[in-house]
């Protein structure tokens, strides 16, 4: 089958997918996403009180652990909301409009830079914002610097157990002036949160690293010192078994997100879909799904293991990723489209500490041990 028709019949079979699921949304769906409010509420009210009544490290790392599991369940539910998921149903508290994020995040700077950027231009260089995050090096389009030697240690140890408020800070532009400061050819290569690509200005930077500061502070202050105050308990001990569960929930949202794109095909800076069908294409080309035990895991993670199933549905509910998913299996096997797919969560995130570890070595060395990749091979014979 001709390309042209892959792309035609990927546009005719998704889009009838998308009109069938959405046609169908109603009660069920206010009926998930209510339980799942309850379970994250339930989940951080109960740890909270082992927190606080624990006598023992065990307990207190019981209620952490409990804490932190309500804390996942809220954070990937805030941002399949603010993805519109539940826009078109009758309980107005779900609308992407008007929901919290409940984390040190800014909405509007999430919509424009997640939703806008990253779901747009997925893995474009340049465009996608997601693609690189802080100083990660995934692709060669950006100028190696000595500092990516240490991307690997640097992420693990010091920007993912608080990534959610770098991705805030990505997300306003606030990390523009530290990559300006930090690495030898300061932003380029990297994609930009301004709509026409550039640099924020002097003033706006200010502007918006006021701003990102200002809801770090606020967010911290509301959801773990005041909680911490009103406790009963000790204020240092609920504080610091707040702020270890904050921990976790950052390193579990970071190894769902990041795994699931970076490792993958790369899209040369300007391109531009020439058709529907073509962008479905490059959605299954940049993503890649993992495998889950349960429906309950399912909820845990906000259904990012099916990552090729958000990129084309975005704007529906995350439980219905799981049928939906064996029939974009099916079409791709159709078609003789590769369904990118690992059988656990550890293969992906492996996959991915690869291919920072590959780019954080000068390119000479990169392309000696490793060879170019398959964009690289293509620009050199245009």
């Amino acid at each position: 089958m001709k390309l042209k028709d892959k792309y035609k019949t990927l546009e005719e079979k998704i889009d009838s997918i998308r009109t069938r699921e959405t046609a169908d949304l109603g009660d069920k769906d206010l009926s998930k996403i209510r339980e799942l409010d309850r379970q994250w509420e339930e989940c951080k009210s109960s740890g909270l009180q082992l927190i606080e009544s624990a006598w023992n490290p065990f307990k207190f790392l019981t209620g952490v652990k409990k804490y932190a599991y309500g804390r996942v369940l809220e954070a990937f539910a805030s941002h399949n909301i603010l993805h519109g998921q539940y826009d078109l149903l009758e309980e107005e508290k779900y609308w992407s409009s008007v929901w919290d994020f409940r984390g040190p995040v800014d909405e509007a700077s999430w919509k424009r830079g997640h939703n806008g950027l990253h779901h747009t231009d997925t893995n474009v260089l340049g465009s996608d914002i997601d693609l690189n995050h802080g100083i990660l090096r995934v692709d060669h389009g950006i100028p190696w610097d000595k500092f990516h030697l240490i991307q690997i240690p640097l992420y693990l140890i010091f920007m993912y157990p608080k990534f959610l408020e770098k991705f805030n800070s990505q997300m306003m532009g606030t990390v523009e002036f530290y990559r300006n400061k930090l690495l030898r050819e300061g932003n380029r290569g990297y994609a930009l949160t301004h709509p026409e690509q550039r640099e924020l200005t002097k003033k706006e930077l200010i502007k918006a690293n006021v701003k990102s500061e200002k809801i770090i502070r606020s967010w911290k202050k509301e959801n773990i010192d005041n909680v911490a105050k009103r406790s009963k308990s000790s204020t240092w001990k609920v504080k610091f078994g707040l702020r270890l569960a904050e921990i976790i929930t950052n390193y579990e949202i970071a190894m769902t997100i990041q795994p699931t794109h970076q490792a993958e095909e790369k899209y040369p800076e300007g391109y531009v879909p020439k058709s529907k069908g073509e962008w479905y294409f490059m959605q299954m080309e940049t993503t890649r799904n993992y495998e889950l035990d349960d429906q309950e895991r399912l909820d845990y993670y906000g259904g990012l293991n099916y990552q090729i199933e958000h990129h084309l549905f975005p704007d529906l509910p995350h439980w219905r990723y799981m049928h939906i998913a064996r029939e974009i299996k099916d079409l791709c096997e159709q078609l003789g489209i590769e369904y990118r797919h690992d059988s656990t969560r550890h293969q992906t995130f492996v996959r991915f500490v690869k291919e920072a570890a590959k780019y954080s070595i000068p390119d000479f060395f990169r392309h000696k041990l490793f060879g170019k990749s398959k964009l690289e091979s293509q620009e050199d014979k245009a």
